[in-house]
């Protein structure tokens, strides 16, 4: 795929794609479908969903799109990415036992 002298993370930008975008390429091994964790200023952070159709657990990891052509798939679920939602629960969930931590280690104080 030429990336048009973009970096990874600027080309997916360019194409409306984001966090929780899922995408198909196959390098000749059979279809790979990744899902966007993260873009950084060039980086592009993702994890494989599945490699030709056998689900994957792997890890996020720098990916590159320059390989092969990439085309978007379905996510399946709401409009809300769900790595979006899951962040959000778990900062928020943490959050809040900090600050009861915190609350509860200034009520001994007193």
């Amino acid at each position: 795929m030429n990336l048009h002298g973009m970096s990874n993370a600027e080309y997916c930008r360019s194409r409306g794609w984001g966090v929780g975008t899922r995408l198909v390429g196959d390098e000749g091994y059979g279809p790979t479908i990744i899902e966007i964790t993260a873009l950084g200023d060039e980086m592009l952070i993702a994890k494989a969903i599945s490699r030709n159709g056998e689900p994957v657990n792997d890890r996020e990891a720098p990916w590159t799109l320059a390989c092969q052509d990439w085309s978007t798939v379905p996510n399946p679920g709401t409009n809300v990415p769900k790595t979006q939602t899951i962040v959000h629960e778990r900062c928020t969930r943490e959050g809040d036992e900090r600050a009861a931590r915190t609350g509860a280690a200034h009520e001994e104080e007193r």
